[in-house]
């Protein structure tokens, strides 16, 4: 029914990317006059369109975009008849894409994903916005973040027999679901299955026939997981996908804060291996036989066999506060080196101050000198007792005026 190279609308088809019962999901182009922008461009089967229900949707999606983990829809239309539900296109894959390459995720790497895609719901159900799609297709993968896609879809398809046979859907679908019932409780429901199926790596409930699966998913319990799942994780999967929506998590908060809890828990407990690994080294080396020990002429300063595990634990995150008294004993002797290095700047200092000082003195007294005439006269009236004659001095020359000076009567 499409093609390469059809334009529908503002769209041009370029291949094919998924399909399903709701129709066809391709890479297109957005072609402007100056850029083009790839997208990924939904295209339900007609007679399964409730073009009164997309009208109604699009103002939703218009406001699920600003978290980085939705993938928001950007045009929701129609062009020649043809309904279009535009997002945007990552070229990173999708969760199930990766559960086809590794059945099995790493358990941190599992707990990560789960986290993302409860932020990303909490975000829609602020917004009063329910998924109802949640399942390994409709999560893309940006880099290492998830994120979700095709909100809302599921009610923009009519009810029919083919609806509830999409690919996958009915396998992630809470046992009130079927009986079109949908509250956030659903979505955590669907949470529950894809950390389920990481962790294990199958469903919950691997039937294949309809009449079965329904029956599972209301009835059966999951099956058991492996010993290598830790206890408490088993709990919170288990809590996410119980049957009664009341006894699930009430909201995606609850269960990612238990889930953010959980992975402290564990990264707590993956450094307990090197820390006991610093101890054993630190034990071994203060019990090395005589003939083995470092000899004290042949340790650098500062440097103890019997600390070195110590310090090396020391290394590792601790939530305690260190001793004052420890900071101290470990605290560089730096006094003698300060004392090196100022001495010689004090010295430098005094040098140049002395060295200007005799400049401003020797200046001075040029000065003066230059400022005496070479050749000067001067008379002097020296008062003597009372009856006698003044004595007169005349004064000639310029630098020993002693020696010219010449007394008259």
């Amino acid at each position: 029914m499409f093609r390469t190279g059809q334009e529908i609308g503002l769209y041009t088809l370029i291949k094919r990317i998924g399909r399903g019962g709701f129709g066809e999901v391709w890479l297109a182009e957005r072609r402007a006059k100056f850029v083009t922008t790839k997208v990924a461009v939904k295209l339900p089967l007609d007679e399964q369109v409730d073009h009164e229900a997309i009208k109604s949707e699009a103002v939703l999606w218009e406001k699920a975009s600003g978290h980085p983990n939705v993938l928001p829809i950007i045009d929701a239309d129609e062009y020649d008849g043809q309904v279009v539900i535009v997002s945007e296109y990552a070229p990173d894959g999708s969760l199930e894409e990766l559960l086809q390459k590794q059945d099995i995720l790493p358990t941190k790497r599992a707990i990560e994903l789960t986290i993302g895609i409860l932020s990303g719901l909490e975000f829609l159900h602020n917004k009063k916005i329910i998924h109802r799609d949640i399942k390994p297709a409709n999560i893309l993968l940006q880099g290492e973040t998830p994120r979700l896609a095709d909100f809302g879809i599921s009610r923009v398809i009519k009810a029919s027999s083919l609806s509830v046979n999409v690919s996958g859907t009915p396998h992630y679908m809470a046992p009130e679901a079927f009986d079109r019932k949908r509250t956030a409780q659903t979505d955590i429901w669907s949470v529950g299955v894809i950390l389920y199926q990481m962790l294990k790596g199958s469903l919950p409930f691997p039937y294949d026939n309809i009449t079965d699966l329904l029956g599972a998913i209301i009835m059966n319990e999951p099956e058991s997981f492996a010993d290598s799942v830790p206890h408490r994780l088993q709990e919170i999967v288990l809590k996410a996908l119980a049957k009664n929506p009341d006894e699930r998590y009430q909201n995606s908060r609850e269960m990612r804060d238990d889930l953010s809890d959980f992975l402290i828990g564990i990264s707590q407990q993956s450094l307990q291996p090197t820390l006991k690994a610093s101890e054993q080294t630190k034990s071994k080396s203060t019990n090395l036989p005589a003939e083995t020990q470092v000899s004290p002429t042949m340790r650098s300063p500062g440097f103890d066999a019997g600390t070195a595990g110590q310090r090396l634990a020391e290394t590792q995150p601790s939530n305690e506060i260190p001793k004052l008294q420890e900071y101290e004993s470990h605290r560089p002797k730096s006094s003698f080196r300060y004392f090196i290095i100022l001495v010689p700047i004090a010295v430098l200092i005094l040098l140049i101050t002395g060295a200007g000082l005799i400049y401003l003195a020797t200046s001075r007294l040029t000065n003066t000198a230059n400022t005496i005439p070479n050749s000067t006269k001067a008379e002097a009236l020296i008062p003597t007792k009372p009856g006698k004659k003044k004595i007169r001095y005349i004064f000639v020359g310029t630098s020993d005026l002693a020696k010219n000076s010449i007394r008259t009567d």
